[in-house]
């Protein structure tokens, strides 16, 4: 899947994302709002990203997202 270019799964009950599991070098645009993120890790291995959809930062109230690009 390194051809792909556009992801969205908005709307999910996805809670955890580690990109550095997949091999995404054309990905320009992510979205992955509206799930129920703690973690979002690998962001740095997303070399042409320009747009990044995470909505609110907040998996519900007071606890925030753990968000990294390493």
């Amino acid at each position: 899947m390194d051809g792909l270019v556009k992801l969205s799964v908005q709307g999910n009950r996805i809670r955890s994302v580690d990109i550095n599991q997949y091999r995404w070098t054309r990905l320009e645009m992510l979205n992955i709002s509206e799930n129920r993120l703690e973690n979002l890790l690998g962001l740095a291995s997303l070399p042409s990203l320009i747009a990044l959809n995470i909505g609110e930062l907040f998996s519900s109230v007071g606890e925030s997202v753990r968000c990294c690009t390493d």
